[in-house]
């Protein structure tokens, strides 16, 4: 199973490298409207969280604040709930309109 958690972090890697550039080049270009927000962890469970709107047109442009500090590792989200997974807590965070990682609700 470690080998496995390996293999996922360094595909997930390799993964937010590609958006990342994707979005350098997408910078300067204007987007449609907001499709999805993406969140994307690197560097383990204490690493930043890189947040990414997705327009209708398939652009990718970085949120505001990006990259995020929250405690734990990413567990799931919801339109305006963002969930981690610390040692023996899920904490809750709220997800602002334009897709920022806000303070920890609980």
């Amino acid at each position: 199973m470690n080998h496995a958690a390996r293999g996922f972090c360094l595909s997930g890697s390799l993964v937010v490298f590609s958006l990342l550039a994707l979005v350098a080049g997408a910078g300067a270009q204007s987007t449609s409207s907001t499709a999805a927000h993406v969140y994307i962890q690197t560097q383990g469970s204490s690493g930043p969280v890189y947040g990414l709107s997705t327009s209708s047109s398939g652009q990718l442009s970085s949120i505001s604040g990006s990259p995020f500090k929250p405690s734990g590792q990413i567990v799931g989200s919801t339109s305006t709930k963002f969930f981690t997974l610390g040692q023996t807590l899920i904490h809750s965070y709220g997800i602002g309109s334009n897709g920022a990682i806000e303070s920890q609700a609980g």
